[in-house]
């Protein structure tokens, strides 16, 4: 697994299990309201921990993504994720 820290935070985590095999996962992509460039991204997952401006830019990574805003659990492309409730202070 490759973790990549794109800045502020935006994390890129890309799973291969073979040559052809290869999953991309992108974490709270941030708005450019940060004075930060968001890097062009493509993913088959996204991940949005909380709805503000520097964690839920979901548009600006290509492909067509799914989309992770919420606690559940999710299987996509053989990756499993468990979603949880967080308390989180304006």
């Amino acid at each position: 697994m490759t973790i990549i820290w794109h800045g502020q935070s935006l994390f890129e985590l890309t799973s291969s299990r073979g040559k052809n095999n290869q999953v991309n996962i992108v974490i709270d992509p941030f708005s450019e309201e940060v004075g930060l460039r968001v890097p062009k991204l493509e993913a088959d997952i996204v991940l949005t921990t909380h709805d503000h401006h520097d964690h839920n830019n979901a548009k600006a990574v290509a492909g067509n993504p799914f989309l992770i805003d919420g606690p559940g659990e999710y299987e996509i492309r053989e990756i499993f994720i468990q979603g949880n409730t967080a308390f989180f202070d304006d």
